[in-house]
């Protein structure tokens, strides 16, 4: 799976970086690489809930359009994060958002493993950046959103001390 591999890939590179590399941020409003994995990890379980609900519910749709998910990975376009999705604490450990991150895609990949094919292609979860989507549009969006802030990090880790 796509997903696992970024993710080994995202671990991989953030624990090859130097501390202050992991605080630097373009502005002081901006975050650092622990709080957007922080929010990573916090998109990654209301996604959990989200697939979780759309497969209880068993609504099924058989015409589902495909929506550009791969826009989510499009730096230059700026989405304001709901509160929800903020990072909650000014300062994180990267054992932390590590753990965090490890326990979201646990849970994630637990929903999934009780999913169909059916149920990825024909359930629909409703997304705000492109309305109802099918949960495979929906985990190919999480794929492209953990581009989009991979991307970020390697941005932040660039900048001058």
């Amino acid at each position: 799976m796509l997903l696992e591999q970024q993710r080994q890939e995202l671990f991989d590179y953030v624990t090859s970086i130097s501390l202050d590399d992991l605080f630097k941020k373009p502005t002081e409003d901006s975050w650092d690489t622990l709080q957007i994995l922080a929010h990573l990890a916090l998109i990654e379980q209301d996604a959990t809930k989200a697939v979780q609900q759309a497969l209880l519910e068993q609504d099924y749709v058989e015409e589902v359009p495909q929506k550009p998910v791969h826009l989510a990975a499009d730096r230059t376009k700026k989405v304001e994060t709901k509160d929800r999705w903020q990072p909650k604490e000014p300062h994180y450990t990267l054992e932390t958002v590590m753990a965090q991150l490890e326990h979201s895609r646990q849970a994630l990949n637990q929903v999934l493993s009780h999913a169909s094919d059916r149920d990825l292609e024909h359930l629909l979860i409703e997304t705000d950046p492109f309305g109802p989507i099918s949960i495979a549009q929906f985990i190919d969006f999480l794929q492209y959103h953990e581009q989009r802030h991979f991307d970020q990090i390697k941005e932040n880790v660039q900048l001058p001390s």
